[in-house]
């Protein structure tokens, strides 16, 4: 049934070009086949390779070796080479941890990003593979962060899920986002048991959310809760379990966690974090709640910025004295402007006001410069044009 007056199957050449003649890779010992590994084309690199795979081990693996040793380190197409060279170190399931490492210290991404995939493949076999795997982390290339995701998938512990996430961390795409989904559930039976027995960290807390997110955060929040029931539980550990309740709690459990270490600045943090990321609403008593953290010197940063989170206009008038008042510390006088922009206070704008002042530090002149638009745009722009108009305008700085 071919129809025999259509068709037609070219083969197209180089015009004036001889033919392609493809080497006898068959005839060729370990060493030549080795040096079929730079061939121009694909297809002989890849016979080569296959050649290599079926040759003895102890044979390819010398030669391969030594070839390797032999290329020069200013070789243009050095970094290609390794690559070639340790796909038969694979095929024959040897470890080169020494040429492992050049390939992931490569400037070529592609190079980095497979050697990352190897570390995977042979982590059973490596010492410490997630130290080579948190570099690959941190790479600025995308895909070299893609395969550290799925590589530490691969290496079964708690540890792992943290280089995951950090590598999940920054600019990621749909391929990031779906490697880090399936290593947050693979990896569950070993993060979990460890995030509530306190033996697992994270670089930043967003890395711990982005990992509840995917991983049930209602289910350890109830085992958190659970916990924190047990009236043998030590005063360190309620404090480690109020920081994660604060991450991945309601706003009941945001209450029991200011109960708790209302004084303790990381669960602050948390539920500042919560509140701006996932908009955790306050507890019904939060105002009182944040009475003794507003007034304690070391936690009143983090309190003021939860209660401006949480737009608590009955401690409006105490934040505004706080970014008023000289004698505080000046990083408190910031975070309360700051906190402004979502309270309502009567007396905001003129405080805020005062504060777009030349003599005034930058950091709080542009805090309260901000806040100011929030109440009153007309008059911050007004006073922007004055400061313009007051100093050349490379001195002027952050208004």
């Amino acid at each position: 049934d071919r129809d025999k007056k259509h068709g037609r199957i070219w083969r197209i050449t180089a015009k004036g070009a001889p033919l392609l003649k493809p080497p006898t890779l068959a005839k060729m010992n370990a060493a030549q086949l080795c040096n079929q590994l730079v061939a121009p084309h694909r297809r002989t690199r890849q016979l080569a390779k296959l050649r290599l795979m079926d040759l003895p081990k102890a044979e390819a693996i010398a030669a391969t070796q030594q070839w390797a040793d032999s290329l020069k380190p200013n070789d243009p197409k050095l970094e290609a080479k390794l690559f070639e060279a340790i796909g038969v170190f694979e095929s024959h399931e040897v470890v080169n941890r020494p040429l492992l490492e050049r390939l992931l210290a490569a400037k070529d991404y592609r190079a980095r990003a497979y050697a990352t995939r190897v570390v995977g493949r042979w982590h059973d076999r490596l010492k410490n593979p997630l130290a080579l795997l948190r570099r690959s982390a941190t790479d600025e290339h995308p895909r070299v962060r893609l395969e550290a995701i799925v590589a530490a998938s691969d290496v079964r512990t708690a540890e792992s899920i943290a280089i995951a996430a950090q590598a999940a961390d920054g600019s990621a795409d749909r391929f990031i986002a779906f490697a880090f989904k399936n290593a947050v559930h693979a990896l569950a039976s070993q993060w979990k048991p460890a995030l509530l027995a306190g033996k697992l960290n994270f670089a930043k807390p967003a890395h711990l959310l982005s990992v509840v997110r995917e991983g049930g955060g209602n289910e350890v929040a109830g085992v958190v809760r659970q916990q924190l029931a047990d009236p043998a539980l030590s005063a360190e550990r309620k404090l480690v379990l109020a920081e994660l309740l604060a991450h991945i709690g309601n706003s009941a459990d945001a209450a029991q966690a200011l109960k708790l270490a209302a004084t303790h600045p990381p669960v602050l943090r948390a539920l500042v974090n919560a509140a701006n990321e996932r908009n955790l609403q306050p507890p019904a008593d939060a105002t009182g709640l944040l009475a003794a953290p507003l007034w304690l010197l070391e936690t009143r940063i983090e309190a003021v910025r939860l209660i401006g989170e949480w737009k608590l206009n009955a401690n409006a008038e105490v934040i505004r004295m706080f970014a008023a008042d000289k004698t505080q510390p000046h990083a408190s006088r910031v975070a309360a402007a700051e906190a402004l922009s979502q309270l309502t206070s009567p007396k905001a704008a003129e405080t805020l006001a005062a504060l777009v002042t030349l003599n005034t530090a930058a950091d709080l002149r542009a805090a309260a410069l901000g806040s100011l638009a929030k109440h009153d745009v007309a008059r911050a722009a007004q006073l922007t044009a004055g400061l313009a108009n007051q100093v050349k305008p490379d001195e002027l700085g952050p208004l």
